[in-house]
């Protein structure tokens, strides 16, 4: 395991070195600056995606309450679970895409 990570810090510190090179900059800020993302991007990504999942929930909860009879809630409760999962585990691939999306527009590599 420690040359691995041996092997991973050389890496890096060549990483760093070529882009701080590249940009003039030290190669202590380029690694500094590994772990800051800017806020606005982040909260961006986490609000559009927040309303998209609210309004794609509502649609289909809406379904599943009208195609359940209201007298009879196993089945509705059983469905919505289901549902539930389906789309938590979709919103989690979702999120995935949507933020590797924004980061490339961000990042420039689009164009």
């Amino acid at each position: 395991m420690g040359r691995i990570r041996d092997a991973r810090q050389h890496c890096m510190t060549n990483v760093f070195a070529a882009v701080a090179s590249n940009h003039g900059v030290e190669a202590t800020q380029v690694r500094a600056l590994l772990t800051r993302r800017p806020f606005e991007v982040d909260a961006s990504v986490v609000l559009t995606l927040g309303v998209l999942s609210v309004l794609i929930a509502n649609v289909i909860i809406g379904g599943i309450l009208n195609r359940f009879p209201m007298d009879a809630p196993t089945p509705m409760i059983v469905a919505l679970i289901i549902v539930g999962l389906v789309l938590s585990a979709v919103g989690l691939l979702v999120l995935g895409v949507w933020t590797w999306l924004i980061e490339l527009i961000r990042l420039g590599m689009g164009t």
